[in-house]
C-alpha cells in the first residue's frame, strides 16, 4: 500500500512539475479539437494555440475540458458555422459563422465564467463577438485587442471582467454595442471613444465603468440606452460630435457627477441641446461656442461674465488684441478647446498683465512668448484642442504653444510669419499630418 502511495504522489508532483504545457494545434476539420488532444494534454494545457478551422463544439471543449487554460491565441482560426446541441449551450442551436460563439467562455444560465483564462487572442476574422462570449471571465487581466473586422459586440460580452485594464479601443467596423457588454470593467481607464460607425449603444453597455475618465460620442449615435454609463462616475468629460442630441434615457448618466463633468457639443448646437431638457438639466454648464469682436485691445476679460469664461469651449474672435487677452484666454477660460484667431490683429502692450506675470514688452504682430504655456511651469493649455492664428503676425513667440498636448490634428502657419520662436509649439505631441512651412521664415528657433 505504501508503494502505490508513493508512486501516486510521484506522479501527481510530475503533474504539478509539469503541468504550465503549452501547445499548438492545427485543426483542419472543425469539431475535431478533440481527437487531437490526449485526455492528459485538455487537463494540462495552459498556453494553447489553435490555427485552421473551428466552430463552437471546439470552443465548448476549451470551455469545458480543459481545466488548467490561461492564455489562449485564437488569431489564426477561422471559425465555421454549426448548428447541433453539441455547442456551447448543451441545446440545439444554430451558430453563425465568423462568430465567437454565445457562451464562448462562460457557463450558460449559470453565474460563472472561465476563471482560469488570464489572456486571449480573438479570431483576426471574425465580425461578432456573441453574446456573454467572456462573462465573468474575471481571470482575464491586462488589455486586449478587438479585431478591426467586428462589426457587433453582443450582449454582456466582457461583462463583469474586472481585470481587464488599460485603454478599450473600439474599432471603426463596429456598428452595435450590446447591452452589458463591457459592465463593470472598473480597470478600463483613460478616453473611451466610440467611432463614428456606432449607432446604438444597448442597456447598461458600460455600466460601473468607473475607470473612464473622458468619453466621446460621434454623430453617428443615434441611440444610447438607459444606464448605459450609469455609475461612470470617474467621467470628467463628455464630447458629443452630434449637433442634434441623441436620443437618451433619464438613468443613462446615473451617478455621473453633473458638477464635475463637463459637455462639450459642437458649436452652434447650444439651442438644440439646452432645448433636450435631460442634456440642460443634467449638466450644471454646458459650454457654449462665442464669437466676439473687439474694437480695444485688452477688453476681452470685460467682455464675457464668469460664466461665459468657465463655459465657453469654442471661440471665433475679432478685432485687435494684445497680451492680456492672451493670457485671460490661458487663465481664465477653463474649458477653451476650439480658438480661431485668423481675425484679429496683435497690438503691442507694455506692463505686467501680460502671459508672464512681470513688465514687459510685448512686440505688436507676435504671438506672445508663453501665450498658451504657464510661465515658469512645465505645463501647457491641455484643453486646447485647435488654433488658427492670426493672419498678419510676422512671428510666433518662445513656448506659445509648448506642452500644449491636446493640441490635435493638422495647423496653418500664416505665409506672414518670418520667425518661430524657441519651444514654440515643443512637445505638442497630438499635432498630425503634413507641416508646411512658409517661404516667409527666415528663422526656426530652438526646440521648435
Amino acid at each position: 500500500m505504501k508503494k502505490i502511495i508513493v508512486s501516486f504522489g510521484f506522479a501527481l508532483l510530475a503533474i504539478v512539475a509539469f503541468g504550465q504545457v503549452s501547445k499548438t494545434v492545427n485543426v483542419n476539420t472543425a469539431g475535431s479539437l478533440s481527437n487531437l488532444l490526449s485526455d492528459t494534454e485538455k487537463q494540462t494545457v495552459a498556453d494553447l494555440t489553435v490555427t485552421g478551422t473551428i466552430d463552437a463544439r471546439d470552443v465548448m471543449l476549451m470551455r469545458d475540458s480543459m481545466t488548467m487554460l490561461a492564455n489562449l491565441d485564437l488569431s489564426g482560426v477561422n471559425i465555421t458555422a454549426y448548428a447541433g446541441i453539441k455547442g456551447t449551450i448543451n441545446e440545439s442551436f444554430t451558430y453563425p459563422a465568423n462568430e465567437m460563439p454565445i457562451y464562448s467562455f462562460s457557463i450558460p444560465y449559470s453565474y460563472s465564467g472561465k476563471v482560469s483564462l488570464k489572456s486571449v487572442k480573438l479570431p483576426i476574422s471574425i465580425t461578432s463577438i456573441g453574446s456573454y462570449a467572456f462573462f465573468l471571465c474575471n481571470g482575464l487581466s491586462g488589455s486586449f485587442t478587438i479585431p478591426d473586422s467586428v462589426k457587433s459586440i453582443g450582449n454582456g460580452a466582457f461583462g463583469a471582467c474586472e481585470g481587464l485594464t488599460g485603454n478599450l479601443t473600439i474599432p471603426y467596423s463596429v456598428t452595435t454595442i450590446g447591452d452589458s457588454a463591457f459592465y463593470d470593467c472598473k480597470g478600463l481607464t483613460g478616453s473611451l471613444i466610440i467611432p463614428n460607425t456606432v449607432t446604438t449603444i444597448g442597456f447598461g453597455a458600460f455600466y460601473l465603468c468607473t475607470g473612464f475618465s473622458e468619453l466621446f460620442l460621434p454623430q453617428s449615435l443615434s441611440e444610447i440606452s438607459n444606464v448605459a454609463f450609469a455609475s461612470c462616475n470617474g467621467l470628467k468629460k463628455i464630447t458629443i460630435a452630434n449637433p442634434i442630441p441623441p436620443s437618451i434615457y433619464i438613468w443613462t448618466f446615473y451617478q455621473v457627477n453633473k458638477n464635475t463633468c463637463q459637455l462639450i457639443i459642437p458649436p452652434g448646437s447650444e439651442q438644440a441641446y439646452q432645448s433636450a431638457s435631460y442634456w440642460s438639466d443634467f449638466f450644471a454648464n454646458i459650454p457654449q461656442s462665442k464669437t466676439i469682436h473687439l474694437t480695444t485691445a485688452g477688453t476681452l476679460k470685460d467682455s464675457l461674465s464668469h460664466t461665459e469664461a468657465a463655459t465657453i469651449a469654442s471661440l471665433f474672435l475679432t478685432g485687435i488684441i494684445d497680451a492680456r487677452d492672451v493670457r485671460f484666454m490661458r487663465d481664465s477660460m477653463t474649458v477653451l478647446a476650439s480658438l480661431d484667431l485668423s481675425g484679429v490683429s496683435i497690438a503691442a502692450y507694455t506692463g505686467i498683465k501680460g502671459t508672464i506675470n512681470q513688465s514687459f514688452t510685448y512686440q505688436a504682430n507676435e504671438i506672445p512668448f508663453f501665450s498658451f504655456r504657464q510661465p515658469s511651469t512645465y505645463s501647457g493649455k491641455v484643453s486646447l484642442k485647435s488654433i488658427k492664428l492670426p493672419n498678419s503676425i510676422t512671428s510666433i513667440g518662445n513656448y506659445a504653444f509648448f506642452l500644449c498636448s491636446g493640441l490635435s490634428g493638422s495647423f496653418t502657419i500664416p505665409d506672414s510669419v518670418k520667425s518661430i520662436g524657441n519651444g514654440a509649439f515643443g512637445a505638442c505631441e497630438g499635432l498630425t499630418g503634413n507641416l508646411t512651412i512658409p517661404y516667409s521664415v527666415t528663422t526656426i528657433g530652438d526646440s521648435a
